[in-house]
């Protein structure tokens, strides 16, 4: 996994950790891949999303149910470090969208290989969050091919396509296209405010 320099590897390690551990028993996120994927869905929504929104559903899908910290310390901790993680991928999205820097897994089956799943689950399940909206770039002739790389690796409908017609299945050429996608999307939005 190659990480952003937002947080130390250290403390990706912790969050990852943390996040992983609560996936079975809270129905929470699988790790880092996923918060990242998210969080930049979150930033790039064609409306702001509040924090108290958001930051909820990082720690269980379930908005109602309280995250489970061991203590008032891990919870600030827990907390800051997504925060700051926000805050930086808001920064790198805003000003320079091409260095942005997906948090990808290795593929199991071949180490040499970006698994671009969990990442783009979390994408997806950051979109749902204002879903009415991205239907706009959903539906948009021009546009409907910047998201294609998430919703082949992200959604259901997508893996099914992959296994139906493998030679869409390019987890590297799809990885190094994030980042433009990333700046496809961010402009896209900033010509509907116009």
């Amino acid at each position: 996994m190659s990480l952003p320099n937002y947080l130390s590897d250290e403390e990706y390690d912790l969050l990852d950790e943390f996040l992983s551990s609560r996936t079975e028993a809270a129905g929470g996120i699988p790790g880092v891949s996923w918060l990242d994927g998210y969080l930049a869905a979150v930033i790039l929504s064609p409306e702001q999303i509040p924090e108290e929104e958001w930051l909820p559903l990082v720690w269980s899908d379930d908005e109602d149910e309280q995250p489970s910290f061991n203590n008032d310390r891990e919870a600030a901790m827990m907390k800051a470090l997504v925060v700051r993680h926000h805050k930086a991928l808001e920064q790198c999205i805003a000003n320079s969208p091409l260095e942005f820097n997906p948090i990808l897994l290795e593929d199991p089956d071949n180490p040499e290989l970006p698994d671009l799943g969990e990442w783009a689950a979390g994408f997806m399940d950051g979109l749902a969050l204002r879903h009415e909206l991205w239907q706009k770039l959903i539906d948009s002739p021009d546009q409907q091919l910047l998201l294609m790389p998430i919703f082949l690796y992200g959604t259901d409908a997508g893996t099914e396509e992959l296994i139906n017609d493998p030679e869409l299945d390019d987890p590297l050429l799809m990885a190094e296209e994030l980042p433009h996608t990333i700046e496809a999307i961010r402009k896209f939005w900033e010509n509907q405010q116009r």
